[in-house]
Order: C-alpha cells, then sequence, then structure tokens
C-alpha cells in the first residue's frame, strides 16, 4: 500500500517537472525570438546611390516601460491602440509604396529601400535607463529614456545604407511628439545636412504638393546629446528641442560626404489611418536626383 502510495507521488512530481520544463523551454524560445528576430528588407542593387530608411515597430510594450517617467515625448498615450500600430507600420509600408512606384517609373537610378523592423516588447533582457549599447556602426549609445527607441534601429538603417554604398539618404519616421508640437498634423518636419541637398527636396516638396517645414541642426543640440559613458545618449532628457535634437542623433550616424534628409512625419502621417504623406515628394526627389 505504501508502495503504491509512493509510486502515485512520485509519478505526479515527475508529470510536474516535465509540464516545468516544457513551460521553461517555450519561455525561452519565445525569448529569444522576441529579442533576436530581426528582418531587413532591400532592394537589391549593386550600384547604390539612394537610399531610402525607415524604421518600424511590429510590437511595442514600451508606454508601460515609461509608465512612471516623466517629461517623454510620449506621442502614443493620445492615441487608440489601433491608430497607434497603425502609425509605426506606415513607415514601412511608405518606404515599400514608394520603392514600387520608383520601379514602375523605369527611372535611370538605383535606390535602396531599407526597412529595419523589431518588436518592442518587455522581456528580462528588456533594455533599462542607464544601459550602453552598441550600435551597426560601432558606436555605443547610453540609453536614457527607453521611450526613444525608434531611432536605435532607425540609426542602424541608416549605417546600413551607407554599408551598400548610399552616398544620398532620405529617412522617413513617426519619431518625435515634439514635431508635432512644433507643426502640428499640418507639415513634415524636414533636417537636412546640405543646402543644396534640401534645396532640390523642397523644389519635389512643391511639385508633389506636400506640405513640409526645414527645422534647424545646431551644434547646441547635439550638445546635449554628449554622455559620460557612451558615444552619445538616445535622448537629452529634456523637453525642448526635441524635434531637432532626435535629428542631431540620427545625423551623427551619417559618414562625411553623405547628403542626408531625415523626414519627421510623427503629425502628418495620419491619426486614424496611413495618410501616405511624403510618399510623392520622394519620387519626385528620385526623378530629380537620378
Amino acid at each position: 500500500m505504501f508502495e503504491s502510495k509512493y509510486s502515485k507521488v512520485l509519478t505526479v512530481i515527475l508529470v510536474i517537472v516535465i509540464i516545468a520544463v516544457i513551460g521553461l523551454l517555450g519561455f525561452l524560445a519565445y525569448d529569444y525570438y522576441q529579442n533576436y528576430m530581426v528582418t531587413k528588407d532591400t532592394s537589391d542593387f549593386v550600384d547604390n546611390f539612394q537610399g531610402d530608411v525607415t524604421d518600424g515597430e511590429a510590437n511595442d510594450d514600451n508606454q508601460t516601460a515609461n509608465a512612471n517617467t516623466s517629461g517623454l515625448e510620449q506621442i502614443k498615450d493620445s492615441q487608440s491602440n489601433t491608430s497607434s500600430k497603425a502609425k509605426r507600420t506606415y513607415k514601412g509600408f511608405g518606404v515599400l509604396g514608394t520603392m514600387e512606384i520608383i520601379a514602375s517609373l523605369g527611372l535611370n537610378v538605383n535606390v535602396d529601400g531599407i526597412i529595419c523592423v523589431s518588436d518592442n516588447m518587455l522581456s528580462g533582457n528588456s533594455v533599462k535607463p542607464g544601459d550602453v549599447v552598441i550600435s551597426l556602426s560601432e558606436k555605443s549609445i547610453e540609453i536614457t529614456n527607453t521611450d526613444a527607441e525608434g531611432r536605435l534601429v532607425l540609426c542602424d538603417g541608416i549605417t546600413y545604407a551607407q554599408r551598400n554604398g548610399s552616398k544620398y539618404l532620405v529617412d522617413i519616421a513617426t519619431l518625435t511628439g515634439a514635431c508635432v508640437g512644433a507643426l502640428g498634423n499640418t507639415y513634415t518636419g524636414v533636417f537636412s545636412n546640405d543646402d543644396e541637398y534640401y534645396k532640390l527636396f523642397e523644389d519635389a516638396l512643391r511639385k508633389a504638393n506636400e506640405k513640409g517645414w526645414r527645422l534647424p541642426l545646431d551644434a547646441e543640440y547635439a550638445k546635449m546629446l554628449e554622455s559620460k559613458s557612451a558615444d552619445i545618449k538616445n535622448s537629452s532628457g529634456k523637453r525642448e528641442a526635441g524635434a531637432s535634437v532626435a535629428a542631431e542623433f540620427l545625423k551623427s550616424f551619417v559618414n562625411e560626404g553623405t547628403r542626408w534628409i531625415h523626414l519627421d512625419i510623427a503629425g502628418t502621417s495620419g491619426k486614424d489611418a496611413a495618410s501616405g504623406a511624403m510618399i510623392e515628394t520622394m519620387c519626385e526627389f528620385v526623378k530629380m536626383v537620378q
């Protein structure tokens, strides 16, 4: 009788252990997927003169991570989950749409469309304020704001485009709530490191009948990203000049001699559905630089 009861107890314990092991393996597999599966879509050109770069997040738990912080550029606070996801996924489809149109026009120019896609999910390996990460360019980045996460994949996209040989870059992102505060939902924020390159883009804006407004880059904004523990911080931690400071972060990954335009479409990408902002302008722009 004792042996029979003991056997039953042992069997139950073994079953519990097996279930726990299976559950642990499943969790580890899911955690690996969340942290290491990154998809990039690029066109296959030998010579790359123009690079369209965007970032995308399939899932975003970041609002939870920043629930107890203040002074953050959280453009998702005033949106439903549906509209928030629409804004995040639009950027990737915007580049895909632009590439499809450019290909159909048969232009004499090679264009790479680079979409850096990553989940932004909570896990035991999540990046925390104070962490230092190494970018694709090997530049170290101090994380001071986990809500300034899109620029972390976008800067790698910029590096990737340049390694492919692109000398003329346009990146597009719903990057900052500060840009919405400055320009509302009417104008796209435009930044550039080259006046001549910007003038060409301004002509493309006019031809496409889209609204963009050039915002400043300045060494004083770049100073706000200086770090004592890394090459650069991902955020100044302050509200002022948020769009320009974010653009300065991206600019630091642009090589000397590369012409670059950054489009902050946080306000113009559409509140409840994708607006197609800047697609026509980018197509007109490519026509001009061919």
